[in-house]
């Protein structure tokens, strides 16, 4: 049986009931997955690290402003000025100029101006948007990029920045949380360091598809062999019609395997 509530109040309900009108209809890029599923789960990740109410609300409403005919005004007024200056600062100020233009900008604005709040939403929005596109690398493989209105190399410069972003401007709880999925982030001593490498960069979803490729699809990762399965003891490729396992030296970064073994499954 469903239990009630408590951390939060009926704004949030009112928020969710809000963001499902407003996508009403919309679906994620090449999918006939409702959109609002993306700002639910934006949500969630938040509701997990057990966030304030008006950022949940925020995370709801994040892309409501971009795409939906519903204004500053609207969400001012039934959630607040907090929540609305948060929506308006995590929306693009011109969705009509160049995709490099306005990335450009998001990478500015979080870089240098993004207050903590903005930047903990912006991570888990962007952390949500890196997982789906590694699942539709797992379903459509390289194919995949063709949904987006840049390639793969014009993809892969942007969420590379926002790791640098996220990094350099993220240092407390529970953003590093968040950050140690989206990019493995170093510990303090050269052991522990090369231990939490390992473990971290294997739950990496940022670098799962830029630098792994897909696992279960094929992705470069040695010269033209695709990668089908990582794990923090090898990497399996394919050869031919065969399974490969390339067994992977833990004090070396999982981007440059050591070839210490191949054994055909």
């Amino acid at each position: 049986m469903p239990q009630t509530a408590k951390a939060y109040s009926a704004s949030l309900y009112d928020a969710i009931e809000l963001a499902a009108r407003a996508h009403h209809k919309q679906v994620r890029k090449g999918t006939e997955i409702p959109y609002i599923v993306h700002p639910l789960a934006v949500a969630g990740l938040l509701i997990r690290a057990e966030c304030p109410e008006h950022m949940v609300i925020a995370a709801l409403l994040h892309d409501v402003l971009e795409d939906t005919p519903v204004s500053v005004e609207e969400i001012r007024s039934h959630f607040g000025r907090e929540v609305a200056e948060l929506v308006m600062a995590l929306s693009e100020p011109d969705k009509k100029a160049p995709w490099e233009d306005r990335k450009a900008h998001t990478i500015q604005y979080l870089g240098n101006q993004a207050s903590d709040d903005v930047l903990l939403v912006s991570l888990a929005d962007k952390l949500d948007n890196i997982r789906a596109i590694r699942e539709g690398l797992e379903s459509d493989g390289e194919k995949f990029w063709e949904r987006f209105n840049r390639p793969r190399e014009k993809q892969q410069w942007y969420y590379e920045r926002l790791e640098e972003v996220f990094s350099t401007r993220v240092s407390r709880e529970p953003a590093l949380t968040l950050l140690a999925v989206f990019r493995p982030k170093s510990s303090r001593s050269s052991n522990e360091r090369r231990q939490q490498h390992e473990k971290k960069c294997s739950a990496s979803v940022c670098r799962a598809v830029f630098v792994h490729g897909s696992a279960g699809r094929p992705g470069p990762v040695l010269g033209d062999r695709p990668v089908l399965e990582v794990r923090d003891d090898a990497i399996v490729v394919q050869k031919d019609n065969e399974k490969w396992e390339i067994a992977r030296d833990a004090t070396r970064p999982p981007t440059f395997p050591a070839i210490l073994r191949w054994a055909p499954r």
